[in-house]
């Protein structure tokens, strides 16, 4: 099963879902909001790269405010 599917189906058994990504992308995501978008009733927080010229050419994610607020988001459970 593949995680998109995976992640949908436990939103819909009513578990509590939340997706911690980034805006890698070849265009920058414009987004409004960028932490708890509601998709499909699974929030996702999509958080920015660095560079995402390092992640097309390395592979490498950079999205540095994320251990913040996974540090953050943990002590609420």
């Amino acid at each position: 099963m593949q995680f998109i599917n995976l992640v949908k189906k436990q939103a819909e058994e009513g578990n509590d879902v939340s997706v911690f990504t980034t805006d890698s992308c070849s265009e920058r995501m414009k987004l409004d909001k960028r932490y708890n978008v509601d998709v499909k009733g699974v929030k996702v927080y999509y958080f920015k790269n660095l560079s995402n010229s390092l992640k097309a050419k390395f592979l490498i994610d950079t999205p540095y405010s994320l251990p913040l607020k996974i540090r953050k988001e943990i002590k609420k459970i």
